[in-house]
């Protein structure tokens, strides 16, 4: 019987298959910030705000990625504007693999 952990890894890695325009999805590894209930609820608030960036919002939950450039809110906002569905598919990976690890906990 596994046991439930209730000291966590307070990180989480995932894949983002990221859309290239006619070519195949490239796999990228994100570093995901592990959530509370409560953050989970402040940043589900956030995505609401009109004042936050999508690249604001993406990292909020993001530790680290795969690609070689450095993680700022620069090369984020060019992921986002050159792959346009790319935040789209971050957020669901997070909330995928979130619930994920939350169910094996």
């Amino acid at each position: 019987m596994s046991k439930l952990k209730l000291a966590h890894a307070p990180t989480f890695k995932t894949e983002v298959k990221i859309p290239t325009p006619a070519g195949e999805p490239v796999a990228v590894e994100f570093e995901f910030v592990w959530l509370s209930r409560k953050a989970m609820v402040e940043f589900a608030d956030d995505c609401d705000r009109k004042d936050l960036s999508d690249a604001d919002l993406v990292l909020k939950i993001t530790k680290s990625w795969g690609f070689e450039d450095e993680l700022n809110a620069e090369n984020m906002a060019y992921l986002l504007d050159e792959y346009p569905s790319a935040g789209m598919k971050i957020l669901s990976a997070f909330y995928q693999a979130y619930n994920g690890a939350r169910e094996k906990n």
